[in-house]
C-alpha cells in the first residue's frame, strides 16, 4: 500500500520531506502552477536522491493548458473551486485531466432536499468513463468556521455518495502549504470513514493518487503501445 500525499510547497520541498519521513508516507505529489512547473522539476529530481520517499510531481492546470500540460506532466490536476458548471463540465469530459478538487467549494446555496456539492449524476458517469479522481481538500476545511465547515462537510458527504454509487475513484489528501497542513494518513482515513466512506475504499483513496501517477508513467514509457497492448 503505497501511501501518497499531494503537497502544494512555496520553495520548503526539503521541510515537507522530513515530515512526510516522519508521518510514514510512502510518496509525496509536488504540485505546481503551469508557469512554475518545469524549473521545479530540477529541484525534485535532485532532492530524490536524499530520500527513499518516492517523489511525484504535477501540474494544476486550467482547460487552456490542458493540452500541453499532459504531455509534460504525470498528473494534471484541476481546482474546480468557485469554477462555472460548463467549464467543469468540460474538464470531465476531457480525458487529458487525472483529478478534480474544490468541487465543494462554490457559492451556491443549498436546495430544500439537497446540498450543491459541485457533483451530480452526470459529472460521476463522465468521471466513472473518463477514469477522473474526485478529490477532497482537507486544507480547505483547516480553515473554514463553523457554518462554512459544516457546509463543506455536508457536500463532502453527498460527493462521496455519488462517488460510492457510481463507482467513482476518490481521493483525501492535505494540499497543505506548510508542514503545519500535513496530517498522519491515518487521520485522512479515519475522516473519509466518519463520512460515511467503507473502511477499505477509504484505504484506497490515499493510494489511488499513487496508482494514477505510476499508469501515466507506463503509458509514456517506451513498453507502452496501447491500452492493452505491451511491448516485450
Amino acid at each position: 500500500m503505497a501511501y501518497i500525499d499531494i503537497i502544494i510547497p512555496n520553495n520548503n520541498e526539503q521541510s515537507f520531506i522530513k515530515i512526510g519521513e516522519k508521518l510514514g508516507y510512502d510518496s509525496l505529489c509536488f504540485v505546481y502552477s503551469f508557469k512554475d512547473y518545469k524549473k521545479n522539476i530540477e529541484k525534485i529530481n535532485k532532492l530524490q536522491e536524499k530520500t527513499k520517499i518516492k517523489l511525484k510531481y504535477g501540474i494544476v492546470c486550467d482547460y487552456k493548458s490542458i493540452q500541453k500540460a499532459s504531455k509534460i506532466s504525470n498528473l494534471c490536476l484541476f481546482d474546480a473551486g468557485g469554477k462555472d458548471n460548463s467549464i467543469i463540465r468540460k474538464v470531465f469530459e476531457n480525458n487529458k485531466f487525472d483529478l478534480v478538487f474544490n468541487l465543494e467549494i462554490n457559492n451556491k446555496n443549498e436546495h430544500t432536499h439537497f446540498v450543491n456539492s459541485g457533483l451530480d449524476q452526470v459529472l460521476c458517469r463522465l468521471a466513472r468513463k473518463k477514469d477522473k479522481i474526485v478529490c477532497f481538500n482537507f486544507n480547505s476545511l483547516l480553515y473554514s468556521k463553523d457554518f462554512q465547515r459544516s457546509r463543506l462537510i455536508a457536500r463532502m458527504t453527498q460527493n462521496i455518495r455519488f462517488c460510492r454509487k457510481f463507482k467513482v475513484k476518490i481521493a483525501m489528501v492535505s494540499f497543505a502549504t506548510n508542514v503545519k497542513e500535513m496530517r498522519y494518513y491515518h487521520d485522512l482515513i479515519g475522516f473519509l470513514i466518519a463520512l460515511k466512506t467503507h473502511p477499505s475504499k477509504a484505504k484506497k483513496a490515499l493510494k489511488v493518487v499513487y496508482d494514477k501517477i505510476k499508469l501515466n508513467e507506463f503509458k509514456k514509457s517506451d513498453k507502452f503501445v496501447i491500452n492493452g497492448v505491451v511491448k516485450d
